[in-house]
């Protein structure tokens, strides 16, 4: 995908730093250190928003603001892509 546009999102430079290392072949990455509950772009900006294993990081109300970030970022008809794993207390285990 040549013409790929995305940035990448993270509060740590050390995983940013990774970032680049696996993604340097791609010219239209724009890597942002930055908390995913204040991401520093426009409103309806991205067809796509993508989080993995992120959430069980955060505290409930982080979570909340995420989400509502997600939906100000996301242009009209954009998709979320999540993936996430369960962590013991946060639902019965019977469920997952």
């Amino acid at each position: 995908f040549p013409a790929l546009k995305l940035d990448a999102l993270d509060l740590s430079p050390f995983y940013l730093a990774a970032s680049k290392k696996l993604l340097n072949k791609y010219k239209g990455v724009t890597y942002v250190e930055a908390a995913a509950e204040d991401v520093p772009s426009k409103d309806k900006s991205y067809d796509i928003v993508t989080c993995v294993y992120l959430f069980h990081e955060l505290p409930q109300t982080i979570r909340s603001k995420v989400v509502k970030e997600w939906f100000r970022v996301l242009k009209p008809g954009g998709k979320v892509y999540f993936v996430d794993s369960a962590q013991e207390g946060e639902v019965p285990y019977d469920r997952v």
